[in-house]
């Protein structure tokens, strides 16, 4: 039995009415598994929710429990005439299914409702009950007895002839009881003959005497039609598939049986189901829209390995078996909290906190697998998927290259303008910050070691690429290589005085085209505007496209560096001639103005300004270029140790630029925190589900708690404890 804790954990998530419906349908088919007193005191507290398919399918767990605790809250349900008529008929069903004589008063003040399947349910209910109490049965009896793991409304006849049993399904003379019985039963045999007389009866004079619409086995009880509907979901057989199809695309048929029909194509999920339940996901009828959307998950469910059972109303993913504690996390898929949607350009404030999923074919497309941080990287190969947490600093920055206001106030005490930003929607008055007529924005992303501000950076440029930006990148320790750490130098042969750095440029060029393609076609539009004399052999001739100068930086590594000069003269021209937008992107940009241990041929230090791939990448930081932004990341690697933690930390803009701030202003520095405390909840989620913590001691309330102690909040420290745990 799962901890109380952690079926609260469950309960929240159910009750929450931001996660997405199939998010909620996951957490209450495992509460419906526990089936304690407390899960049902959750599932109860969600019958004021808005979605009658939730509620329905509330009624339906609580009855498939048995636990009487359930009672008293479904004869609420069933006497509530606010409540829509397909929730009261399913507590009505439950309480048959729970099986008590207590509630045999309600159920027979509903015998005769004015709505016609609340009343034919209350009177299978006591039908049930009294058919328990004659034949002195266990109230699980008809659950051993059923091959589906569940408790129907009657017990399957005794009778084995399939024709025998397709006459008195159709046999409108006969009792609801009856026929409900006949249905079960050829429901249990499962065989191609007896889930077609299941789904279209044998007599054809029948159906020509039957409205044709009508083709679910009854046309005058919309109750028993759904009932059908919910049969043939259960046997899962692709014969029943045109039947439930002819009835899902009837709009006058009800809607009850519609949203059974839906279901039902979810469980058999062929790519034929699927394509139908397409066509109505925006059907005008709510729960049948909703219907289509948990088939289709039903569907992709159905597809893979994950372990399921059909009730016909949901498709329940999990063994019905008790959930041990430990499994809990992974048997929920997307237990955690995702946002509204994977389009980054489309996420919103409400999405802050949450996790969106970016695809593994625009991870390769952006050339990430090489770009990223390596410990994330590994979490990308080993869970083969790439997850981003929306944080505040990403809201802000892509705010920014939307829509925001004009600076409100101007702070010169430090020597640099500090932008207040106003986020788009609270404020009336708004400005585009990126256009023809603007210089590029610069954003500054400052904050203490391991709070994401490369990890930002890339979500940004992702958010960007989404629209359509040119991209020019230096990543992460790039800048460090070229001050420090560089390998291979030469004399420029473009420029007398300056140094090359063959490799390094070749890299920058052969990531510029890689992370580009989508847009080379357009690059390849764009003309040189100057004639470039690269070597005595090399050259780019004015008119020619821009594309040339990186192929030739690409096939010639000596003259890569210049190329990289000459192409950001190219970008920076056509970009404010409007002919695209830029985004340059500068990790670790401080150290561009940093110190260098290179010495010249008199020992001396040599000024970075004389440094090819220097020179030009602060050219990028002047106000000479319209139509892009400069995004530049501000770290303290370049002033001091990184994990020194005993002297101050200098981690500001001003600190960390020093006097060179002067030659990135005006900017707007936006700071990446500490995780809060939701963030770290919806990614020890993630890594529950993920199995990224797999010891059983890591996923007890303690050690959560214990984790966000231990990593001090900081993003990187929490993530590299969850993965030794």
């Amino acid at each position: 039995m799962p901890y109380d804790s952690e079926i609260d954990q469950i309960g929240r998530l159910l009750n929450d009415c931001k996660q997405p419906l199939c998010a909620r349908f996951r957490a209450l088919f495992i509460l419906r598994n526990i089936g304690c007193d407390r899960s049902v005191e959750w599932i109860g507290r969600c019958f004021d929710d808005s979605s009658a398919l939730l509620k329905h399918e509330l009624a339906y767990c609580l009855g498939q429990t048995q636990n009487e605790a359930a009672i008293p809250i479904l004869e609420s349900i069933l006497q509530d005439e606010k409540q829509e008529i397909i929730v009261r008929h399913e507590a009505g069903e439950a309480l048959g299914a729970i099986g008590s004589c207590s509630s045999t008063a309600v159920l027979e003040k509903y015998i005769n409702d004015k709505a016609q399947s609340i009343a034919e349910t209350c009177r299978l209910a006591l039908r049930r009950i009294m058919w328990l109490q004659e034949n002195k049965c266990d109230r699980k009896e008809n659950e051993k007895e059923s091959p589906y793991n569940s408790i129907d409304p009657a017990p399957a006849s005794s009778e084995t002839s399939v024709d025998k049993l397709s006459l008195i399904l159709t046999d409108a003379t006969k009792s609801l009881w009856e026929r409900y019985q006949a249905l079960f039963s050829l429901r249990n045999i499962g065989t191609d003959e007896s889930i077609k007389s299941l789904a279209k009866g044998t007599d054809d004079t029948v159906f020509a005497a039957w409205d044709r619409a009508m083709r679910l086995t009854c046309s005058d009880s919309a109750l028993f039609r759904h009932e059908v509907a919910y049969a043939l979901g259960q046997a899962q057989s692709p014969i029943a598939i045109a039947e439930l199809k002819h009835s899902l695309e009837n709009a006058e048929e009800n809607y009850m049986v519609r949203h059974e029909c839906a279901e039902a194509l979810g469980a058999i999920a062929t790519k034929e189901c699927e394509e139908v339940l397409k066509k109505f996901r925006n059907d005008p009828e709510r729960v049948v829209r909703e219907s289509c959307e948990v088939a289709l998950d039903m569907a992709e469910y159905e597809s893979s390995d994950s372990l399921y059972t059909y009730r016909g109303n949901w498709l329940l993913y999990f063994s019905l078996l008790l959930v041990k504690r430990t499994q809990i996390a992974s048997l929920s898929r997307r237990f955690y909290q995702i946002t509204s949607t994977n389009d980054p350009i489309a996420l919103t404030a409400g999405d802050l906190g949450r996790l969106y999923q970016v695809s593994n074919e625009d991870i390769d497309t952006l050339y990430y697998r090489y770009m990223l941080p390596p410990k994330f990287r590994k979490q990308v190969e080993t869970l083969n998927e790439c997850v981003w947490l929306y944080r505040q600093s990403t809201f802000e920055a892509t705010a920014c290259l939307k829509k925001c206001a004009y600076p409100k106030q101007m702070n010169h005490r430090n020597k640099f303008l500090i932008y207040i930003l106003i986020i788009p929607g609270k404020i009336c008055s708004k400005a585009i910050l990126v256009g023809m007529n603007i210089p590029n924005l610069r954003v500054v992303l400052w904050g203490r070691w391991g709070t994401g501000k490369s990890m930002t950076a890339y979500q940004i440029i992702y958010h960007v690429w989404k629209q359509g930006w040119v991209l020019f990148t230096i990543p992460n320790g790039e800048l460090i290589t070229i001050m420090r750490d560089y390998d291979e130098v030469k004399p420029s042969t473009y420029h007398e005085g300056r140094i090359d750095f063959p490799l390094l440029g070749h890299q920058i060029l052969r990531r510029f085209k890689l992370m580009n393609t989508r847009n080379w076609e357009k690059l390849k539009g764009c003309k040189a505007q100057k004639h470039y004399k690269w070597s005595k052999v090399e050259e780019t001739k004015e008119g020619e496209p821009i594309t040339n100068i990186v192929d030739i930086g690409l096939s010639a590594p000596s003259l890569s560096s210049d190329c990289v000069g000459g192409l950001l003269r190219e970008l920076t021209h056509h970009c404010s001639a409007g002919r695209f937008p830029l985004l340059v992107t500068i990790d670790h940009a401080n150290s561009l103005y940093g110190k260098t241990t290179m010495k010249d041929k008199n020992h001396k230090l040599v000024d970075p300004k004389y440094f090819t791939l220097i020179h030009h990448l602060r050219k990028l930081l002047r106000n000479d270029w319209r139509n892009g932004a400069c995004l530049l990341v501000a770290d303290k690697r370049e002033v001091s140790d990184a994990r020194d933690h005993l002297t101050v930390p200098l981690e500001t803009p001003l600190e960390l630029f020093g006097e060179d701030i002067e030659k990135i202003e005006p900017f707007i520095p936006i700071e990446t925190p500490l995780y809060t405390f939701e963030e770290m909840d919806t990614l020890y989620d993630y890594y529950l589900e993920k199995n990224w913590i797999t010891s059983e001691s890591g996923r007890t309330e303690r050690a959560k708690k214990e984790l966000k102690f231990l990593s001090g909040r900081n993003p990187y420290y929490y993530e590299r404890i969850c993965a030794f745990i």
